[in-house]
Formats: C-alpha cells, sequence, structure tokens
C-alpha cells in the first residue's frame, strides 16, 4: 500500500513539477511584452534555454519518460520559441550582431531538425546522449545571467516569479524522480535548478530590481 501511495504521490509529483516549469515561463513572456524588449535576459540563456528543451525533447520521447514530460515539455519549447521571438521582434533596428544571432539560431534549428532520423533509428543512443547534453545545458546556461545581474547591479528585466516557479518545480520533480527512479539526468537536472534558484534568490534580495 505504501508502494502504490509513493508511487502515485512520485506520478503527481512530475505532472505538478513540469507544469510550473511551463507556467513559469509566462511571467517572462509577459514582463518582455511589457518592456517591449529582453534586454534583461542574457542572450546565453535564451540560447541554453532554447537548446535545453529541445535536447529535452528528444530525451523525453526516445527514452520513453512518463505523460507529464510528453505533454508538457513540447508545449513548454513552443513558450521558448516565444520568448525567442520576442527577442528579435523587439529590436527597433536589427544591426550586423543581431543578424548573426538570428543566423544562429536557424542553423540551431536545422541541427536539431536532422537530428530526428537518428532519434527515430537509434533512440536508445540518441536519447541517452541528448539527455546528458540536456543536463550540460541546464547546469550552465543559467550562469550567464547570474553574471549578467551581478554586472550590472539589477535584476530589473527579470521575472522573479519565473525563477520562484522553476525553482519550486526543481524541488517537485527532484522528489519525484528519486521516487520514480527516473534517469540520472532527470535527478541531477533537478537539483542543479533548485540549487540556482537560491542563488538567484540571493541577487533579488540584494539587487532588487533598479531600472
Amino acid at each position: 500500500m505504501q508502494n502504490i501511495f509513493l508511487s502515485n504521490f512520485a506520478v503527481f509529483a512530475t505532472w505538478i513539477a513540469q507544469i510550473l516549469f511551463f507556467v513559469g515561463l509566462i511571467p517572462q513572456i509577459l514582463l518582455n511584452y511589457k518592456l517591449k524588449s529582453t534586454s534583461g535576459l542574457s542572450e546565453l540563456l535564451l540560447v541554453g534555454y532554447l537548446n535545453g528543451y529541445i535536447a529535452y525533447l528528444y530525451y523525453t520521447f526516445c527514452c520513453n519518460l512518463p505523460a507529464a514530460y510528453k505533454t508538457i515539455i513540447p508545449i513548454a519549447t513552443i513558450a521558448m520559441l516565444i520568448m525567442v521571438f520576442q527577442r528579435f521582434y523587439y529590436v527597433q533596428k536589427l544591426d550586423k550582431k543581431s543578424y548573426k544571432i538570428l543566423f544562429f539560431y536557424f542553423l540551431n534549428f536545422l541541427f536539431a531538425i536532422s537530428v530526428l532520423p537518428l532519434a527515430m533509428n537509434y533512440k536508445n543512443i540518441v536519447g541517452s546522449f541528448l539527455g546528458w547534453i540536456m543536463a550540460f545545458i541546464w547546469a550552465t546556461y543559467q550562469i550567464p545571467q547570474i553574471f549578467k545581474i551581478f554586472k550590472n547591479k539589477t535584476t530589473f528585466g527579470y521575472s522573479f516569479l519565473l525563477v520562484s516557479l522553476i525553482g519550486i518545480g526543481d524541488l517537485v520533480e527532484l522528489t519525484g524522480a528519486l521516487i520514480l527512479n527516473l534517469p540520472m539526468p532527470t535527478i541531477l537536472n533537478a537539483l542543479r535548478g533548485f540549487l540556482i534558484y537560491l542563488i538567484f534568490c540571493l541577487q533579488f534580495w540584494i539587487f532588487k530590481k533598479k531600472k
């Protein structure tokens, strides 16, 4: 009976965690819309976020993760694409640097699509490999944002609600992943996310939101 309860709780926890990860993106999208800018976000944060979700998509379906992942990860990836769209839409005039970054994103999408045939024929290998790639990206993609906040001495343009929802989601996912004995990349990813959340909390407390 206890094992059944823990199993059901873990499944529920994975749903809650993934929903929090998706919902956490919405405040940042709305903040970008309000400011008509994504200047509060590190470029490397956006690149890492996007590629993390692309790798997460392959990892989820190739390794046959629970339904919560298969349902929410594609939706969250779309939300992430909206943030990338905002990055260029709110720029009044695209300069040479912006065009280079836009071309990089284009190559990024081409590479992501080119992996699809391999993923269909070698699910376990591609899923495991991209699972570790995802874990590495998630472990590093927020570091540029941390340095950006320290450098500028402000958290303006970065949503604390985004940080909080994702941080709580990581803690919930860690609990569920340990109970369900999910692959190690998922467990390490959740643990990393919660520790990073504590760092962001410290930054928001120190620097507040100054324009």
